[in-house]
Formats: C-alpha cells, sequence, structure tokens
C-alpha cells in the first residue's frame, strides 16, 4: 500500500478519504492490513483538513478521483460517507474555520461580508455557521449563487472522474454529477463503520481471517475537536437549520436516500 501525496493505493482498491467521514480510522485499519505502509504514514494521514475548498484544489489526504493514477484506475474505489448533517455538525466543532481569513483554506470566503454580518466572529451559532460555511453563498467566487450546500459540491467533485465540477459549476451539473455519475464507488458509511470497512474489504478480495480485527477495532478520533457523547449531532439542531441543509443538500440526499429519511 502506499499513498500518493492525496489517494491511498493498494494490489486491491484505492481509498478517497472526504473529511469527517471516518477516513482516518479506514486509514489506521489498511496500516494494520499492510504494515509496511508504516506509522509515519498514517501521522500524515491524521492531520484533518476543514471542509473549505474543493478536494482537487491542493496535494492533500482528502484527494479527488482524477488524482488516481492510470496504474490504478482499473481498481475499486472504496470511500467513507456521511450524513451532511452530521458531517457539518463535526466541522463545526473541528473549528479550522475560526481562524477566519487568517487560514489559507478559506481564502475566497467573502471576510468583509462575514466580518460585517456577524461582528462577533469566530463567536458563531451552529445555525449561523450553517449561513456562512455550509452554502457557497458567503464565497467570492459564487456571488450569485443559488443556495447550494458544500457537502454536495465536495462529493460531485471529489467522486467523479474528470471533468468533475467544482463550485463554480452550474448547479445541475453538480447535482447531475454526484447522482448520475457516482455510482461505481463503494461507499462506507461512518455510522457502520468498522462492520461497513469490514464487508467492503472482502468484497474486494481481502481474506477474512486478515479483516476479522477490524470487527472489535476501538475508534480512531482526531487530535482535537470532537463532541461528547450526550452532544448528538441532533441536539445542534432546529427545524430551520435541518430545513436549510434538507434543501441545500438535497441532491446528496437523493444520492444517498438512507439519510433523507433521517429526522429530528
Amino acid at each position: 500500500m502506499r499513498q500518493n501525496q492525496r489517494v491511498i493505493l493498494t494490489d486491491d482498491f484505492v481509498f478517497l478519504h472526504p473529511p469527517k467521514t471516518g477516513g482516518t480510522f479506514v486509514a489506521a485499519m489498511l496500516v494494520r492490513l499492510y504494515p509496511g505502509y508504516g506509522r509515519q504514514a498514517l501521522g500524515l494521514l491524521r492531520r484533518e483538513r476543514p471542509l473549505g475548498r474543493p478536494a482537487r484544489e491542493g496535494g492533500h489526504k482528502h484527494g479527488p478521483r482524477c488524482a488516481i493514477p492510470a496504474s490504478h484506475a482499473h481498481l475499486p474505489v472504496l470511500a467513507t460517507v456521511r450524513s451532511p448533517f452530521e458531517t457539518y455538525v463535526s466541522a463545526y466543532e473541528f473549528r479550522e474555520w475560526a481562524h477566519g481569513r487568517k487560514n489559507p483554506e478559506f481564502s475566497r470566503w467573502d471576510w468583509d461580508r462575514v466580518e460585517r454580518d456577524f461582528p462577533h466572529f469566530p463567536d458563531l451559532s451552529f445555525a449561523d455557521y450553517i449561513r456562512v460555511f455550509a452554502a457557497v453563498a458567503y464565497r467570492t467566487d459564487t456571488p450569485d449563487r443559488p443556495e447550494i450546500g458544500w457537502n454536495t459540491v465536495r462529493y460531485a467533485n471529489q467522486f467523479t472522474i474528470a471533468p468533475s465540477p467544482t463550485v463554480t459549476s452550474r448547479t445541475q451539473d453538480i447535482v447531475t454529477a454526484l447522482v448520475e455519475r457516482t455510482q461505481d464507488v463503494r461507499f462506507i458509511h461512518t455510522e457502520n463503520l468498522n462492520r461497513d470497512v469490514y464487508d467492503a474489504l472482502g468484497r474486494v478480495g481481502v481474506p477474512e481471517a486478515r479483516r476479522r480485527f477490524i470487527l472489535d477495532a476501538a475508534k480512531v478520533l482526531p487530535t482535537k475537536g470532537g463532541r461528547t457523547p450526550e452532544q448528538t449531532w441532533r441536539s445542534y439542531y432546529d427545524d430551520s437549520t435541518f430545513d436549510a441543509v434538507r434543501r441545500m443538500d438535497a441532491a446528496m440526499l437523493e444520492r444517498f436516500p438512507e439519510y433523507s429519511r433521517l429526522s429530528l
């Protein structure tokens, strides 16, 4: 197994990791499956990135499908997925966004407007966070954008073969890419992570004896941020914010209908 600075490559499959979806756990399991990969590489994989820019911009662990080299393009693609409702809560608590204009990951936000509308920034409620960072309206490169969620943009960008849509693409192109052009990706669900990783590896040919340990493996948590068990994702939402995410990420919910059935 090796990492080409953007994706994890094995002889059996390729793994792509969207932010805040349990990919750090998957990476840790892969290190145990492929021990020659080394603990230093795992350390690189544990450096979290914020929900701040299209995955194709820059070479980091949240690499896009277009970064898969030709030598591995024929292999199955595995990736993690999480409900957009919970993903936004995780990103909110991780608080990379709180560095504001000092964080280059968020250089395309209209910080004059953000600070004018929210003079107490970075003291944002979760509802404020949804307005500024879950939608794309506060970005300088999408001033006339209809309301669309960042989760939808990110998955459409990260998991389609080029040409991949970006945040500046037409809304319909983003929706079509996500709903129709990601059907061959084998998604591992965060809410059932151990079992889904175990099953996914079985489907790509990893023997049961090698992957059995995954079923009882402990969580691999980020080095900062996070929530207590009492802080369920539902506790962050009210009807207004929940409905806002349902509207913004309608395409995400169409692609993953299991999340469309969630309620408060």
